[in-house]
């Protein structure tokens, strides 16, 4: 019979078609795929201009990351003036850095929590490791990142008594660099084709399945923004510095393995 190896060769067709997308990152089903009972979010930075929490919260929006840092001196312009909205509209915010390679760890640290402060009913902190500009074509020395990281994320922890959440979007940075070395840190992953556990992620926390959304309520030169979910059966409040703290309890890997 004819049409059982057509079948097979049309099915085989269609899956090297969307890996053929997939891989020119085309390929967009993640936001088709968020179980309907977890948590949205969001997370923006000064290019989203002025960002109204209120209204996105209006949309679903129950939780924000917000930019605070980036190395040992930059800071968001926009951090407290979107700290403040979030807090006025009852959203759960966090605070994210943004990891440079050409800073010690430590230096950053001191930035960072002389910047934010008190993180008491926020969550912990967010570290975004990736990599940027000539480090795509150059990138650091593995070592080199692991200690200064390790450093960096040690006097967070020292600082706010929790551990911080890593944030990646390239299994090749997760390979390179954090593998065997962080895994004790809760993940923030960024995953815009599948679900993170087919992206070699199984244990994520929060999930930015899309960096192209579109919502009502800020009023920046870039007009997309990227959409998050937290992992299904998770509160935003539980996750907070005071809330419960599931990300660092002993059942961490158990629950978020799930």
């Amino acid at each position: 019979m004819l049409w059982v190896p057509c079948a097979a060769a049309g099915i085989a067709a269609v899956w090297a078609a969307l890996a053929a997308l997939r891989k020119k990152g085309k390929l967009r089903l993640s936001r088709f795929l968020v179980p309907r009972r977890a948590a949205r979010g969001v997370d923006v930075s000064r290019y989203q201009g002025r960002v109204d929490m209120g209204t996105l919260a209006r949309q679903g929006v129950r939780f924000a990351w917000i930019k605070a840092t980036e190395g040992m001196t930059y800071t968001d312009e926009r951090f407290r003036e979107n700290r403040e909205s979030a807090e006025k509209a009852g959203v759960v915010w966090g605070a994210y850095h943004f990891f440079s390679f050409e800073s010690p760890g430590e230096r950053q640290a001191e930035h960072y929590i002389e910047t934010v402060g008190d993180l008491a009913g926020a969550f912990p902190p967010a570290v975004d490791v990736e990599l940027y500009g000539k480090r795509r074509a150059d990138p650091p020395d593995p070592a080199d990142v692991r200690r200064e990281l390790a450093a960096m994320l040690g006097a967070l922890e020292k600082r706010y008594g929790v551990k911080p959440f890593l944030y990646t979007f390239d299994r090749e940075v997760r390979g390179t660099y954090l593998s065997g070395a962080f895994e004790a840190y809760p993940k923030w992953v960024q995953s815009v084709d599948l679900p993170p556990r087919f992206n070699g992620c199984p244990d994520y926390v929060f999930w930015q399945y899309s960096h192209r959304g579109r919502l009502e309520g800020y009023d920046g030169e870039e007009r997309c923004i990227d959409l998050d979910a937290l992992r299904p059966g998770i509160r935003p409040g539980e996750l907070t510095i005071g809330g419960g703290g599931f990300a660092q309890g002993p059942d961490m890997k158990r629950r978020f393995s799930e």
